[in-house]
């Protein structure tokens, strides 16, 4: 009785030494967030690839907030088989982007969603 009343101070102690070491999240932070570039590296405008995490929203704001030209550049999000599924943006033909459209319907995509862009 008391080793598993001691166990439980010590979790007890340990969350709420957490709480106090970890900085709290307003309600608004993933709007707030929506349509920029959160973590990573944007494409160099000049040209190259970048990594980055975007903060959720539709694609034309992605391609906006990466910087990079949209009749030219290029965006891939990894799949769980390891093989990409990709954007660009400047095509006039729907076959292009209909397997990354399927992924994020609605043109919404996730807050955290990660991308390889390029730009040249």
């Amino acid at each position: 009785m008391i080793r598993k009343f001691i166990g439980t101070s010590i979790v007890a102690a340990a969350l709420a030494a957490l709480l106090l070491v970890m900085p709290g999240q307003h309600s608004g932070t993933a709007e707030a967030q929506a349509g920029t570039i959160i973590g990573g590296n944007k494409p160099p405008a000049a040209g190259g690839f970048g990594t980055f995490i975007y903060g959720g929203g539709s694609f034309q704001l992605m391609v906006q907030a990466s910087g990079c030209p949209a009749a030219t550049a290029a965006y891939f999000h990894n799949k769980a088989d390891g093989t990409f599924a990709v954007y660009i943006p400047g095509t006039e033909v729907s076959v292009v982007n209909a397997e990354i459209m399927a992924m994020f319907p609605a043109d919404n995509i996730a807050l955290g969603t990660i991308f390889i862009g390029r730009c040249v």
